[in-house]
C-alpha cells in the first residue's frame, strides 16, 4: 500500500495542480466527445498504487481502490483519466476484463471524470506478430470487443488507439521497438475504432510532435507528450502544436506531462499549459510501483 508520507505528496501535487484547474464550474465533467476545444481538460493518468503492472491492474482490479482514487481526483477538479488497457488481460479472460472496463468507465463518469483509454501500449503486451498482416485480425477483434464493451458508455471520451509509437530506447532497443512498425499499428488502430465507433473520437498519444504530425490524418484530436526541463522549451511543444492544430482543424491536447524523478516540474507545466490555453493530464494521479521515475 502507499505510505502515509507517499499519500501526502501525491496530494500536494494534486492540490496544486487543481489550483490551476480553474473552479468546478470552469472545467467540463466526463464524457464530452468531439469537442471543438479542449482547453478545459484537467486530466491524470492513472495505475492503482497496489498494481504490479498493466496486467495486474486488470487482473487484480479492485472497484473499491479505483473508486476511492477517482474520488480523490473529483475533489480535486480533475475531470479526465487517462487509463491504459492489457491485451493480454483481455486475451486472458474477455468477459470479466469486459465487465471491469465498464466499471471502471462507469465510476470514473459517477465521479464527473472522463475517460480516455489507451488501446495498445508497447509491443511487449501485444501479440506476438504485432508487425505481421496476421496481427490485424486480431487487432480488429480487440478493437471491436472493447467498443461493444463501452463504446455507448456516456463516460468514455476518447480512444488512445497508441501510446507513444515513436518510442524507442536506443542504443539498447528493446525488442519490437522498431518505430516505423508501431506508427504504422497506431494508424490501423485508429482507423479500426473509428470503424466501429462513430460517436467517439480517435487521438494517438505521441512522444514527440513529428509522430503528431505523421497519424494526424487518421485522428480526431492530436495529441503529444511533454518532459521538458525549462519553460521555454515546453513554449515551443505547446506553439507548435498549437499550430499544427490549426493547420489540420483538429483540437490539441497533452496526454502526458510532468513525472516524480525526471526534471519536468509540475508547476512550470501546468503554468504554461494554462496559460496557452491547451488541456492536459500529468503523469500521474497516485504515485504507484509503475510510476515512471
Amino acid at each position: 500500500m502507499i505510505s502515509a508520507k507517499n499519500f501526502r505528496h501525491v496530494a500536494l501535487l494534486l492540490a496544486f495542480a487543481a489550483v490551476f484547474a480553474g473552479s468546478p464550474a470552469a472545467a467540463r465533467s466526463g464524457g464530452i466527445k468531439f469537442a471543438p476545444d479542449y482547453s478545459d481538460m484537467r486530466g491524470f493518468n492513472y495505475n492503482p498504487v497496489s498494481a504490479r503492472n498493466g496486467e495486474d491492474k486488470w487482473i487484480s482490479y479492485n472497484h473499491a481502490e479505483v473508486d476511492r482514487d477517482l474520488r480523490y481526483a473529483e475533489r480535486l477538479n480533475l475531470n479526465a483519466v487517462r487509463m491504459f488497457l492489457s491485451y493480454k488481460a483481455w486475451l486472458a479472460d474477455r468477459t470479466g476484463f469486459d465487465q471491469k472496463l465498464k466499471d471502471f468507465t462507469r465510476t470514473a463518469y459517477a465521479h464527473h471524470i472522463g475517460v480516455m483509454l489507451v488501446v495498445v501500449d508497447g509491443p511487449q503486451g501485444m501479440m506476438p506478430d504485432l508487425f505481421e498482416e496476421s496481427a490485424k485480425p486480431k487487432l480488429r477483434a480487440y478493437a471491436q470487443d472493447l467498443v461493444r464493451a463501452v463504446g455507448s458508455e456516456p463516460g468514455l471520451s476518447m480512444w488512445d488507439a497508441a501510446n507513444e509509437p515513436d518510442w524507442v530506447r536506443p542504443p539498447l532497443a528493446l525488442p519490437n521497438t522498431n518505430q516505423p512498425q508501431r506508427i504504422k499499428v497506431a494508424r490501423f488502430m485508429a482507423a479500426a475504432l473509428k470503424e466501429f465507433d462513430h460517436n467517439t473520437p480517435v487521438t494517438i498519444g505521441c512522444m514527440m510532435l513529428d509522430c503528431t504530425e505523421q497519424t494526424a490524418d487518421v485522428v480526431d484530436v492530436l495529441s503529444h507528450h511533454d518532459y521538458s526541463q525549462t519553460r521555454a522549451q515546453i513554449d515551443v511543444d505547446i506553439l507548435r502544436a498549437q499550430k499544427m492544430a490549426a493547420a489540420h482543424k483538429k483540437p490539441a491536447i497533452n496526454t502526458e506531462m510532468a513525472c516524480v524523478g525526471r526534471a519536468n516540474p509540475y508547476d512550470i507545466e501546468l503554468e504554461e499549459h494554462n496559460k496557452h490555453h491547451m488541456g492536459w493530464m500529468i503523469w500521474e494521479l497516485m504515485i504507484a510501483r509503475m510510476c515512471m521515475a
